[in-house]
């Protein structure tokens, strides 16, 4: 009944988005189950239909074999670390790669999800974090994969200890901050509005002499999206009519990706004169010599 309802009213009200501002687009997929033959034969399906919408290439933030969750799934689904760097490469192809973390307070617990370290955490211990982040994005070296400088966090995880972790590992790029009230975290939120940080608007935290590029993470999923307007009314909220050169990524997971609704949602958005799609090194190019810096001391 609702969809029903919604039909008929999106017949009359079509909401769009401010005539002024200019909105350019990247698409990020946090990729955490590629293990699974039919998950991943489907991300490359999307992937290919992407660019051949788009023209560019999504971003594919990537988890690696270290992660408990994914060895688990290795062994049910018979992918050895060989197959994994296969499909890695392969994925490599038709989108952007970078690392996907995933942590939690107890590793040999990450089937009970009390365990996971989520976005709202504050309390965990940093060592038990430490060895993880380490094993996780280690794998790429070991294995000949680039993490081309590029990261977001599962569930959507930031604060200054990943930061400082980043830039250590030589990350450069990271998709993980967010003001959509879906996504943000408590250090994510006060961060941006201590610093007078604009949705859509990215900016650079910088320790000592190293900096890390945000862009930020605009809206998660399409997933039982039935009518993309729904997602023109939700940023609409957020966009501020005084900024109008907003950039960032839409975010979907390779598990859960609803195909033809997200695809219906890329073929409304790229109608819109106000939007335009880019890829991972545009997006770079756009904000990396305008962005304003947050000293982290």
């Amino acid at each position: 009944m609702r969809d029903f309802i919604k039909k008929y009213y999106y017949l009359f009200h079509k909401p769009e988005f401010p005539v002024n501002i200019k909105m350019k687009l990247g698409y990020v997929f946090h990729t955490e189950e590629i293990f699974d033959q039919k998950i991943f034969q489907e991300l490359i399906r999307f992937c290919k239909e992407y660019i051949s919408i788009t023209g560019k290439k999504c971003i594919s933030v990537t988890m690696t074999p270290p992660n408990q969750r994914v060895e688990m799934g290795m062994k049910i689904f018979g992918c050895s670390n060989g197959e994994y760097v296969n499909r890695m490469q392969e994925l490599a192809h038709y989108a952007h790669i970078g690392f996907h973390g995933h942590f939690w307070h107890d590793p040999q617990k990450f089937e009970d999800a009390s365990y996971d370290i989520k976005k709202h955490n504050t309390q965990y211990q940093f060592e038990i974090l430490y060895r993880q982040f380490e094993s996780q994005i280690n794998w790429f070296k070991e294995n000949n994969i680039p993490t081309n400088a590029t990261y977001s966090g599962g569930w959507w995880f930031i604060n200054r200890d990943i930061i400082e972790l980043l830039l250590k590992h030589g990350i450069q790029y990271d998709y993980s901050m967010s003001m959509s009230p879906n996504l943000w975290n408590p250090y994510s939120i006060d961060l941006v509005q201590r610093n007078n940080i604009r949705f859509g608007e990215s900016f650079y935290t910088r320790i000592e002499q190293k900096k890390l590029l945000h862009i930020q993470n605009l809206h998660c999923g399409a997933e039982g999206m039935v009518f993309p307007e729904d997602a023109t009314r939700f940023l609409n909220r957020l966009i501020d009519p005084e900024f109008i050169n907003l950039s960032g990524v839409l975010n979907s997971h390779d598990y859960c990706l609803d195909f033809d609704n997200t695809i219906k949602w890329i073929r409304y958005l790229i109608l819109k004169k106000q939007v335009q799609f880019l890829d991972h090194q545009e997006l770079i190019a756009t904000n990396i010599s305008n962005a304003k810096v947050i000293e982290l001391l």
